[in-house]
């Protein structure tokens, strides 16, 4: 019998995990005992399910789970970070992204209180990249996730910068 520690890292019921480039090797890496999130082979299955989509996405996506709204993002989004990548990685959405929270952070619990996803082009947004502000211009869309007691426990953000 495996203990927690081998189970975290190995086994088939982390095979969303298995590829996944730099964010694939973040997680796998990660000591997620000391996130609310807990070890992987421990997560929801609707948070597994989309970690794996995500993962294997090309485009910049990130997904922001559980009361914290732990971020969990793809190569493509780790790119968009900028300097906060890989440091963001598995943190609370609101501590990382502190520059664009003011605009972020109403529409994610928008998003959670009714359930309904939406989208926005060309956004332009101030963002702190590379230790300077700059300009950003943003299409991108929110969509909530359930978790297993049905209720929405998560935001699913598909992004693209102008």
């Amino acid at each position: 019998m495996r203990d927690d520690t081998d189970a975290a890292t190995s086994g088939p019921d982390l095979t969303f995990i298995a590829g996944g480039g730099q964010a694939g090797a973040l997680i796998r890496a990660m000591d997620w005992s000391a996130t609310a999130l807990g070890p992987p082979h421990r997560w929801p299955e609707p948070l597994r399910a989309l970690v794996g989509v995500m993962l294997a996405a090309t485009q910049p996506m990130f997904l922001g789970w559980g009361p914290d709204h732990v971020l969990l993002y793809n190569d493509a989004y780790g790119l968009a970070l900028g300097d906060r990548h890989p440091a963001a990685f598995g943190r609370p959405m609101p501590e990382v992204l502190t520059d664009i929270a003011p605009v972020l952070s109403p529409q994610v619990a928008r998003v959670l209180a009714t359930g309904d996803g939406f989208s926005i082009e060309d956004m332009s947004m101030m963002m702190r990249r590379h230790g300077q502000q700059e300009e950003t211009v943003w299409t991108y869309s929110f969509s909530p996730l359930q978790g297993e007691s049905g209720g929405y426990e998560g935001v699913l953000q598909l992004a693209s910068e102008m």
